[in-house]
Order: structure tokens, then sequence, then C-alpha cells
């Protein structure tokens, strides 16, 4: 006879999805198994490997808010984990200079600075034109 273990919660999917929920349930203090059919952090995910880019600059507004709600989430996984899981970057974006201050990632508060051509050229040594 084999042992066989009842678990309370089984996720399908060891996506970002599946394991947050996963890692959210266990946390409530319920027996987890998470089923993939690859191997965890796989091509085939919609994340695909270990590096992946973080922004909160999106052109629809929802969007850029709800990634900048989201920080205090990682900001709590990072304290459970006892470890850095983000490098925080830049992230340099073209756009409408029209646009001005009426973008969507301003209005969900995201930190940015706009340049012109010439704050450009002196605030970048990369930016050769």
């Amino acid at each position: 006879m084999s042992d066989s273990k009842i678990y309370d919660v089984v996720v399908v999917g060891g996506g970002p999805f599946g394991l947050a929920a996963g890692y959210e349930v266990a946390k409530a203090g319920a027996s987890v198994m998470i089923l993939e059919q690859n191997n965890f952090f796989n091509q085939a995910g919609s994340s695909g490997d270990l590096a992946r880019m973080f922004r909160t600059m999106y052109t629809e507004e929802f969007v850029a808010e709800l990634a900048t709600k989201t920080m205090k989430h990682w900001d709590a996984l990072e304290k459970d984990a006892g470890v850095s899981l983000r490098w925080m970057g830049g992230l340099f974006n073209f756009g409408d200079k029209d646009m001005g201050n009426d973008t969507p990632e301003v209005k969900a508060l995201v930190l940015s600075e706009f340049l012109s051509a010439d704050e450009l050229d002196r605030n970048t040594t990369w930016a050769d034109r």
C-alpha cells in the first residue's frame, strides 16, 4: 500500500498567478499542492523565465494604477522571503510631447520626469544623435 497525502487545496498551473494563489493559501494555513506540466520558471509560461520587467508605465490608466498598487504586495513578499526579489532600475520611454502631464502613469502618481531634447543631451551619455 502506498502512502498518499490529502491536500486542502490543489492549484493547477504553476505560473505567476498559480504560485501566488498557492502562496497565499499556504500562508493562511492550508496544505497546498501546485501542479505544473513543465518545470517551474519555463519558457512556456507568461513570464518566460527568471528575468522579467515590472513596469508602471502603461497607456491604459487602469493598468498603470493597478501596477502601482501591486508594489506594496512585492514589498510584503520580499519581507516574507527575507531577500530582495526586485532590482528597481529606470525605464526610458519616448512619447508625444504634447500629452504633457495628461498621461495614465502621471495620473497614477508614477514617479516620472519629462525631458526635452536638450535636457536629454545633458542628462544622458548614451543618447547619441
